[in-house]
């Protein structure tokens, strides 16, 4: 028969054992990850019409402006679907850049469209959160 203290020794070191299995997998995501989770975060949002979430992936000087925009154009656009393009990461500055193209519905001419967009994305160094720094329209 099993002693008791055996018993509780071994439940002791089982659950050690599980919690380091449990903080190793809580660890922080890799920052690629988070990266390539925040672009499509972004462009869902916005093919859903949710302008105030979105806005939370630019500067906080940006979102309002942003925000008042797509609320501005949202009764002659409606976003479809976006595909993102190759996302190249700058080793030196950590800044990514990616092309994205944003597929919408013309309301006025019930014509379907499509614009690409040249989005750069850094990383917060304090929140550790990634953000748009600047997209600019290639179709212009």
């Amino acid at each position: 028969m099993l002693s008791r203290d055996w018993i509780l020794t071994t439940l002791v070191a089982l659950s050690f054992g599980f919690g380091a299995v449990a903080c190793a997998s809580a660890q922080r995501p890799d920052p690629r990850e988070e990266m390539s989770e925040a672009i499509d975060d972004f462009h869902t949002h916005l093919v859903w019409g949710r302008y105030e979430d979105a806005a939370g992936y630019l500067p906080p000087g940006q979102r309002a402006h942003f925000v008042g925009v797509c609320q501005e154009i949202g009764d002659n656009i409606e976003y479809t679907e976006f595909d993102v393009g190759v996302i190249n990461m700058d080793p030196v500055s950590e800044e990514v850049s990616v092309t994205v193209t944003l597929h919408w519905l013309d309301q006025n001419t019930l014509t379907l469209k499509q614009t690409r967009i040249e989005e750069t994305w850094a990383m917060d160094p304090e929140t550790e959160y990634w953000y748009i720094a600047n997209r600019v329209s290639l179709d212009d």
